[in-house]
């Protein structure tokens, strides 16, 4: 076990006794240790060794898992989590996500703690909050990153994290000080990936379009480079909104239109054909815009935002009879 993990559960023991109101001389008792010696691994006057460690957390009515192979397969457990979310396989990332839930107590009461709770925090942010855990958690890894030393990558998905968690709240500039700390702390495959494309997004909001563009860039390199087809799709949708902004209709209607023929992202194809609609409605092709939304190979499920495409696009070539027809269908 790191020394940081040894560190950190022997200053939990005082916590678990004030909680549980056990006494230190009952403690030691039951651990079969010295009230002395108990007293020295809470203050981490001296190390324990692991033996004792889980004499006394038996005592307290808690398994420490410390068996090399366990904590493998949990490690394997977390980082196939991981992927699973960073490559947008939803529907594993959310069946992995109740399986961690039910397994709360095994993982906070093993070295792999950090990670379960960093991971945890970054699906709710990706998925929901559904069960309402996520201020929890929160608050949680606050008190956490304060009693154990976080490593790089920890840091690092901690604080995109806390920038993702300030941007739904639309607080970006709190959200784009946290993705700088994130950057700083160097690159680690399918993490400083996201932080760019959070990055972008946040810039984006504070106008800051030449600065959103390169950390855009950077999201787009690196998911290239780790074959993340679905985040480049996100990065490269990203980029035709930059150039929307920038009055580039051309170039951002030819990012879509190449977004259409790109193997493995025929679920997007509906989302890929209402940007590009967006961006010709934006260059005035009104007519074009409404073809490539009724057309019998377009889109297969009309969201509100489309039939409000249409509806606008008949608006802007004066036939409001159609599209009022169609708004009525928002």
């Amino acid at each position: 076990m790191e020394q940081r993990y040894l560190d950190y559960f022997s200053k939990n023991i005082k916590h678990l006794c004030i909680t549980q109101n056990v006494k230190q001389e009952s403690l030691a008792t039951l651990s079969k240790v010295t009230k002395s010696y108990l007293s020295k691994i809470e203050s981490l006057t001296i190390c324990p060794n692991v033996e004792v460690l889980l004499r006394i957390y038996k005592a307290l009515h808690h398994e420490l898992i410390i068996n090399v192979n366990k904590l493998n397969k949990m490690d394997d457990d977390l980082e196939r989590f991981h992927h699973d979310m960073v490559f947008c396989n939803k529907k594993e990332a959310k069946k992995t996500f109740e399986k961690l839930v039910a397994e709360k107590e095994k993982y906070l009461y093993s070295p792999e703690l950090i990670k379960y709770c960093l991971f945890m925090y970054q699906c709710i942010n990706m998925m929901g909050d559904e069960k309402g855990l996520l201020k929890d958690l929160d608050n949680y890894l606050d008190k956490l990153s304060k009693m154990i030393p976080f490593n790089n990558r920890e840091l690092q998905v901690l604080y995109d994290c806390k920038g993702v968690y300030e941007e739904d709240r639309m607080s970006f500039k709190k959200a784009e000080l946290y993705y700088r700390d994130a950057i700083s702390q160097g690159n680690f495959p399918n993490v400083t990936s996201m932080v760019y494309y959070h990055q972008s997004k946040t810039l984006y909001y504070l106008n800051q379009t030449i600065d959103s563009f390169l950390a855009n860039n950077k999201a787009l390199e690196m998911f290239a480079e780790e074959n993340n087809i679905i985040r480049n799709y996100y990065s490269q949708s990203h980029s035709a909104i930059l150039y929307l902004r920038l009055k580039n209709y051309e170039k951002a209607k030819e990012i879509e239109y190449s977004l259409l023929s790109v193997s493995g992202l025929e679920q997007y194809k509906d989302k890929t054909l209402r940007n590009l609609s967006w961006c010709l409605i934006n260059n005035s092709e009104y007519k074009t815009a409404i073809r490539i939304l009724l057309a019998n190979n377009g889109i297969k499920r009309f969201t509100p935002t489309s039939y409000f495409y249409v509806a606008w696009s008949y608006y802007c070539l004066n036939d409001y009879q159609k599209a009022l027809k169609v708004n009525s269908k928002t």
